[in-house]
């Protein structure tokens, strides 16, 4: 038997479960407060033994997010209600409406954070924002990078989601709207303090040109998991 020291505890178990630990932490407090610091470790092969990969560290945000957004709202709320009252007309005759949005529900939280890594990895291989010695990978790994904060900002903000679905519900439109303008603004920032634009105009250009893409693409992934789920949900039925 090997005399090895094991030094594998609790926190190496996380790691292999999410891939996430304090680093993941560290890595979303000096996307905000020093970005610069976190784009150059993604020239590093293991992000300079500090960060998380950013594929890896949005992929478990929005999974995160996306799984709570549904957990966390009322069985009376505004979504459920939209989505029973969508449903109604689709279900075939004697199937229950509620089996429906709960398949919707499932197959919708697993399909958006895969569509919006994979659309998020494409849309990378024509933004050319980041210097020309940026090869399609290093790109991929900064485009997420940027996405961190306002990812992380999404979970924090589906803890208020349940209450004013279900309490607030004419005030629900307003929040998700701020919601969305805080996410923009994060992206924004980071874009800003990380592009290889030479110039204030050009950077402020360079980070308008991607926090707009990048809502595009999230919407696109939103649209296409949508779709795939309601065909999954009325068909399984």
């Amino acid at each position: 038997m090997s005399d090895r020291k094991h030094d594998v505890g609790f926190n190496s178990l996380i790691e292999d479960v999410f891939g996430l630990n304090i680093r993941g932490l560290i890595t979303i407090r000096d996307t905000v407060v020093r970005p610069g610091k976190v784009a150059d470790a993604a020239h590093d092969p293991d992000w300079l033994g500090t960060y998380t990969p950013s594929l890896r560290l949005v992929f478990f945000l929005l999974t995160i997010t996306s799984v709570l957004r549904f957990i966390w709202a009322p069985d009376d709320g505004a979504l459920i209600a939209q989505l029973n009252e969508a449903f109604q007309d689709r279900v075939p005759e004697g199937a229950e409406v509620a089996t429906a949005t709960d398949q919707y529900l499932a197959t919708y939280g697993a399909l958006y954070p895969v569509f919006a890594i994979l659309l998020s990895a494409a849309v990378a291989f024509f933004m050319r924002i980041w210097g020309r010695d940026a090869n399609y990978a290093l790109r991929i790994r900064l485009h997420l990078m940027v996405l961190i904060p306002s990812s992380a900002f999404s979970i924090f903000s589906m803890a208020a989601f349940g209450f004013y679905d279900g309490v607030l519900k004419e005030s629900f439109l307003a929040l998700t709207i701020l919601g969305l303008i805080v996410g923009m603004m994060l992206d924004l920032m980071v874009t800003v303090r990380t592009t290889a634009a030479a110039g204030v105009l050009n950077k402020i250009r360079n980070a308008l040109a991607f926090t707009i893409v990048n809502q595009v693409t999230f919407l696109s992934s939103a649209l296409l998991s949508a779709r795939i789920a309601v065909s999954i949900a009325t068909n399984s039925l």
